[in-house]
């Protein structure tokens, strides 16, 4: 007869008149695991980030970090509503400075946890003074035309961005835009 427990605390496990295990689990969205266990989910804010030309970008990240970085968000509004103005993310492309951009400093979820993502990445939101004019080559990975001024763009999306890898957010016609992109650090656990 084959006896299972638990080899810390000796405890075996529970079975059902059907000779089934009995066991518990619980579900959790994988940034709230990150942000528990790992305290490196963030949130990049965008606050009134004014575009003054066509297809300009919004905000943009660079993931200089060893981990993968997963875009788990985007939620944005607009201050006008245009029947021609697309909002797209990109993934992918090349960046090489950030010329007419502010950095951001991302928020990191876990108060006072001290963490932060590579000193080396770059999150970068428009200033108003021009187009992010270093950011090219990506895919298109997701649009969305605002129907109304106070409309809202929350898109759930998984995206990864590797290192050295780059993500962005155009605008399509001059506008003033607010929201924010959620975030967290990965790295694959092989040893399991």
């Amino acid at each position: 007869m084959t006896i299972i427990q638990d080899p810390v605390k000796g405890t075996g496990a529970k079975v059902n008149d059907q000779q089934q295990f009995e066991t518990f689990a619980t579900a959790q969205p994988v940034q709230t695991y990150a942000n528990l266990n790992r305290k490196n989910a963030f949130t990049m804010d965008l606050d009134n980030v004014v575009i003054d030309g066509d297809t300009y970008i919004i905000a943009a990240i660079k993931n200089a970090d060893d981990e993968e970085l997963v875009i788990t968000s985007i939620t944005m509004w607009v201050a006008t509503a245009k029947s021609d103005g697309w909002l797209e993310a990109y993934v992918g492309g090349t960046y090489t400075n950030d010329s007419n951009g502010t950095v951001v400093t991302p928020t990191n979820l876990h108060a006072g946890s001290g963490i932060a993502p590579s000193s080396s990445s770059l999150f970068i939101k428009n200033d108003g003074a021009g187009n992010i004019t270093t950011v090219s080559g990506a895919s298109v990975a997701g649009r969305w035309l605002p129907s109304a001024a106070a409309g809202k763009w929350e898109k759930s999306t998984g995206w990864v961005i590797p290192k050295n890898g780059v993500f962005y957010i155009t605008g399509a016609k001059d506008n003033t835009y607010r929201g924010y992109i959620s975030f967290y650090l990965h790295t694959f656990d092989t040893s399991v």
